[in-house]
């Protein structure tokens, strides 16, 4: 998966794969596709800014 994911990244000129790279690799691939269809990646996020005064203390 990681090296059909490299190509992606090759192809895209980007220099780190990143879930949409994985996420293409498993879905343009047939095998993968079926084998993977049931799993999640979870996407990497920004850590929301939540002020201490939200708090309930």
């Amino acid at each position: 998966v990681l090296e059909l994911a490299r190509n992606a990244v090759r192809d895209n000129k980007k220099n780190r794969i990143i879930y949409r790279h994985i996420k293409l690799t498993i879905r343009n691939a047939e095998e993968l596709s079926k084998l993977l269809e049931t799993i999640m990646i979870a996407s990497d996020g920004v850590l929301p800014n939540i002020y201490k005064t939200f708090f309930a203390e």
